[in-house]
């Protein structure tokens, strides 16, 4: 009975380490038709997707199918099976096992489509398959490279990051040494717009100051004769100077509001024979009064003109703002239409980008699965070696008296004895 289980321990180890050897060398393909390959035995259902899973690792998916639903050519049925396989709630899962590596049973809504199925319709084989891996090496050494490419590429990605760093405080530098210059500029610019506001004040006020010494000189010459009693410059003299204008403002005052309430005819003889002394009822008065209503005429006549020239030129000045509105609500169009652009050329980056972090984290799912399957072989392998080690001891003559005690028990991983 020992030497049977010893042989036994010998027989399972053997057909473990070749069952991994096998699974360490296989042959992938690929298919130039998407298809879902649906497969019954017996009444149970098996499906697979010609994109990935035990579809793209097995030699004869050609005598194997029953269906093949194929997307170019089964169109709504494709759609319909894919949407099945779907859980309620939007939530993405693999219910009907298409992309699972092992045969594993679908959804009874997945099976109960199928029975439905046309088995003559859906048992052609349409499609060509291309050989893309033969006798592929352990996954382990491809785990190993994987993990040694995503060292390099952290690598790189952290000097990558150290020079953005450093970019970033050199950009950081510049712009501070240029804010710097900026407001170094504008202390200059505001002393020196100080500067010129202080000189046009003094210009001002010398302009000022020329002016009242002008006005000096002429109240002086105008009313120097008056007050010649004062010495000149004394405030008594100024004083009368300053009197005399006043008088005289007031005369010219009344004066004219006394023109302004005549008659245009009464404002013309009052001018001829005050002004020019011409006696009424004379031919020089009469003459003065002709001359006067004609000049009249022409300065009406000069301001009509003045007023229809200030028209055409604000006519002319409002024909070019309508036309400087114009050419900026084009150009304002323009720079919408730009930004526009700009806007979705940035929404596609983004959309980009964003593809790429799910295509990176898709990889690293598929790595962390690859592990976890070499791991399991790496323990498989190591139980069958401790299974004809066990059994050869045990055939060995040198067998001890003491009674040999073994637990087996079975797991997800294989066999394991202690």
């Amino acid at each position: 009975m020992k030497r049977l289980l010893a042989y036994l321990f010998i027989v399972l180890g053997l057909g473990l380490t070749f069952n991994i050897n096998a699974n360490a060398e296989t042959t992938r393909y690929s298919y130039d038709k998407e298809f879902i390959c649906i497969q019954d035995l017996n009444g149970t259902i098996f499906a697979g997707s010609s994109l990935s899973g035990w579809v793209t690792t097995t030699d004869n998916i050609e005598n194997l199918c029953d269906y093949y639903i194929y997307k170019e050519y089964h169109k709504k049925i494709y759609d319909k099976i894919s949407k099945k396989c779907i859980a309620r709630g939007g939530i993405t899962y693999d219910q009907c096992g298409l992309k699972s590596s092992k045969k594993s049973l679908p959804s009874y809504r997945f099976v109960k489509l199928v029975r439905k199925l046309n088995k003559e319709k859906y048992s052609k084989v349409l499609h060509n398959k291309i050989v893309l891996e033969k006798n592929v090496k352990k996954e382990v050494h491809w785990i190993q490279k994987k993990s040694q490419e995503m060292q390099n590429a952290a690598k790189l990605e952290k000097e990558k990051k150290k020079k953005e760093e450093q970019k970033e405080q050199k950009r950081i530098a510049e712009a501070k040494k240029k804010e710097q210059e900026e407001q170094k500029r504008i202390a200059e610019a505001k002393k020196k717009e100080q500067e010129e506001q202080e000189e046009q004040k003094r210009i001002a006020e010398a302009k000022k100051k020329e002016k009242e010494e002008q006005k000096y000189k002429i109240l002086v010459k105008k009313y120097g004769d008056n007050c010649k009693d004062n010495s000149l410059g004394s405030p008594e003299f100024n004083k009368c100077l300053k009197d005399a204008e006043t008088e005289d403002l007031l005369q010219a005052k009344l004066q004219r509001e006394f023109l302004a309430s005549l008659t245009p005819e009464e404002a013309r003889a009052y001018t001829c024979n005050n002004t020019f002394g011409f006696k009424k009822g004379s031919s020089n008065f009469k003459d003065c009064i002709f001359k006067l209503y004609t000049t009249e005429l022409e300065l009406e006549k000069l301001d009509l003109e003045k007023q229809l020239a200030l028209a055409k030129v604000e006519a002319e000045k409002a024909k070019a703002d309508t036309a400087r509105a114009q050419v900026e609500i084009i150009q304002a169009k323009s720079a919408a239409a730009k930004a526009e652009g700009k806007l979705q050329e940035a929404q596609i980056q983004a959309t980009k980008a964003q593809t790429l972090i799910m295509q990176q984290q898709a990889a690293a799912a598929k790595q962390q699965a690859a592990a976890a399957q070499a791991q399991a072989k790496a323990v498989q392998q190591q139980n069958s070696i401790n299974l004809m080690t066990q059994g050869l001891k045990m055939l060995s003559g040198n067998q001890s008296s003491t009674r040999l005690r073994t637990n087996c028990s079975w797991s997800s991983i294989g066999i394991s004895c202690r």
